[in-house]
């Protein structure tokens, strides 16, 4: 591994580094303490495995395959009370899984094509079929550019015939041509993805432990968002945008109610609001660009109220009311619209006595810190493009937080909070994932794992 240290304040040393195989790592990895009393991280890899590792020496604990390759976040918590931890990883199989501490399944989840996707007719008309046992929720295979998915019969009565799909009604799929032959109760019918990765699952989810139990809310390339009981895979319910959602949900009381909401990000261009406990939409925001980055909150305007924060594809950040959904402040700085492209979440942070700030970086090499009505406080070129979402914390106890910058070029750039570099950290591959930053292997100090697209995953602490 090659790295160097910058004229700074800190140092740092490698603990241990693996190398898990020839293929990339994008993942964000978590921390978690096992019932035995061992300190792990766990992440996920495109070689198709998610990996346990002892935090305090790399060594393997257990690998789990999935059925295609593997880019996200995943989740742990012991979500049933038995005192084990449950380990929840997402694959571009199609599917969410369960496993426990020793790596065993112990349920998975599907996404909308292999768990609704398939059935039997039991009416038709010339223009859609009714399949009685399914209660598709509004959306479901539709796409805001109008490449729907395509159903096709596929025995009985009409065997052969594809169209393509025009809209969803409960029960009943309505189609843009008609049937040349009428189905019946003697056919059957798959629903196929416009793209293949229509089906793909990016992050197991967002766990949350609410009153009566622990849930994960997750949303994947099939339009969805869905709440699942987290102890055993039940859907509480589901909703569908109308592109693919890659972020994982935020679960708050983001309008101050004292119930809990589901927000997501959408490629076809919206914010949503959902109530967590129905899947009820309280209000969604068009904010004219698709929405591939995380969105984070905070009461950045100070006025008691909870900001939704979201960074996308058009290049600027948005403020909006938690009540409402309305846009309350919009980056106008012209080098923020410049980027063109933000995949960084805004990491909200304190800049002062009452002040709060979010700093992100974005594709063009530069990191931003905007203030409470998103106004440009500064910004830094970094010259590398930056996915990973920056980390804000006091890593040396010092009484000040730095700002932790992972790029794509392979280096962590540390900053403080008024954008000045006093640190870097080097990989030898670009770091796509959020580095997992805390006291992880139990000695009191500040670590840092950092996975990487070379296949390496290497701890560092800092000294």
């Amino acid at each position: 591994m090659t790295m160097r240290e910058a004229a700074n304040n800190f140092g740092h040393e490698l603990l241990w580094q693996v190398k898990t195989g020839d293929e990339p790592i994008y993942s964000t990895p978590i921390f978690a303490i096992f019932s035995n009393g061992q300190r792990v991280v766990i992440y996920q890899s495109w070689d198709w495995y998610l990996y346990v590792r002892v935090a305090e020496t790399g060594k393997l604990v257990w690998r789990y395959l999935f059925g295609a390759p593997n880019y996200g976040r995943p989740q742990a918590a012991d979500v049933d009370g038995d005192g084990k931890v449950e380990i929840f990883g997402a694959s571009h199989d199609g599917h969410v899984y369960c496993l426990n501490e020793q790596g065993e399944r112990k349920w998975f989840h599907s996404n909308l094509y292999y768990r609704e996707g398939s059935g039997q007719v039991s009416s038709a008309s010339e223009w859609g079929i009714t399949d009685s046992t399914k209660d598709w929720a509004a959306n479901s295979f539709l796409r805001m550019d109008g490449k729907h998915a395509e159903l096709a019969i596929v025995s009985g009565a009409g065997a052969g015939q594809k169209r393509k799909i025009s809209g969803v009604d409960t029960a009943t799929i309505w189609v843009e041509e008609a049937f040349d032959t009428l189905p019946d109760t003697t056919s059957a019918y798959e629903i196929h993805p416009f793209h293949e990765s229509d089906v793909y699952y990016q992050h197991a989810g967002q766990l949350v432990e609410e009153a009566d139990a622990w849930y994960l809310y997750t949303t994947s390339f099939d339009n969805q968002c869905v709440k699942l009981k987290a102890s055993t895979g039940e859907l509480i319910w589901k909703f569908s945008s109308l592109e693919q959602n890659e972020p994982f949900p935020s679960i708050v009381d983001i309008d101050g109610d004292g119930k809990l909401e589901c927000l997501f990000n959408s490629i076809d261009e919206h914010v949503y609001c959902l109530e967590a406990a129905t899947g009820k939409l309280k209000w969604h925001n068009h904010a004219g660009f698709g929405i591939d980055c995380f969105g984070s909150y905070a009461d950045l305007d100070g006025d008691g109220t909870l900001e939704y924060i979201i960074n996308g594809r058009g290049g600027r950040t948005l403020y909006l009311d938690g009540v409402t959904g309305e846009t309350k402040y919009t980056s106008t700085d012209w080098s923020v619209w410049a980027t063109s492209e933000t995949n960084s979440r805004a990491t909200a942070f304190d800049y002062g006595p009452g002040k709060k700030a979010v700093v992100f970086g974005g594709l063009a090499g530069f990191v931003y810190c905007l203030d409470g009505q998103a106004n440009t406080l500064w910004r830094t070129y970094l010259a590398a493009n930056m996915r990973g979402s920056t980390i804000v914390m006091d890593i040396d106890s010092d009484g000040e937080q730095e700002i932790l910058v992972p790029d794509m070029m392979g280096t962590m750039t540390i900053l403080n909070p008024r954008g000045k570099e006093i640190g870097q950290i080097h990989v030898k591959g670009g770091i796509e994932g959020t580095p997992l930053v805390g006291d992880l292997d139990g000695d009191g100090k500040t670590e840092a794992l950092l996975t990487s697209l070379d296949g390496y995953v290497s701890l560092i602490r800092f000294t």
